[in-house]
């Protein structure tokens, strides 16, 4: 009974999906390359910005439910961390464990890569945007759009 209830009551679902569907059909539209720098990836991604904003005021207005719904801080406190460091926990740790299996990582020497300075000119070196061609003109990979 108090399943049905709380999925009566919880209609928000179906506006998040549909939200962040437009954000996905706009990413899709721009990595196919499928109309670059048209007008049809102009208006996505304009669908785009405001589903990416109304994504977020839904979201605010479900966690703000939930808060007041808790008893006191540290319940939603506890809500929370429930809710989200299981999944946190494993996106963190499964791709450490496949690194780790693979050779990867090495754990015995992480902290020396980064030790010396000439280490963080080639990485900031290799961070750099450069200037790729596509079809509509030249875009940066690593910074903004050019």
């Amino acid at each position: 009974m108090a399943t049905a209830h709380r999925l009566a009551a919880n209609r928000f679902d179906l506006i998040r999906l549909a939200l962040a569907s437009a954000v996905f059909a706009y990413h899709a539209i721009v990595l196919s390359a499928l109309a670059p720098m048209s007008g049809l990836e102009r208006v996505w991604g304009q669908i785009a910005e405001i589903a990416i904003q109304g994504f977020f005021i839904v979201s605010g207005a479900l966690v703000a439910g939930s808060l007041m719904r808790s008893q006191n801080l540290a319940d939603y406190a506890g809500k929370r961390v429930r809710r989200l460091y299981p999944a946190y926990a494993v996106v963190i740790l499964i791709p450490a464990l496949i690194s780790l299996l693979m050779g990867v990582v090495d754990v015995e020497d992480r902290g020396s890569v980064l030790s010396r300075p000439a280490d963080h000119r080639r990485i900031a070196a290799d961070d750099a945007p450069r200037a790729v061609e596509r079809p509509g003109g030249p875009v940066c990979v690593g910074g903004g759009v050019a």
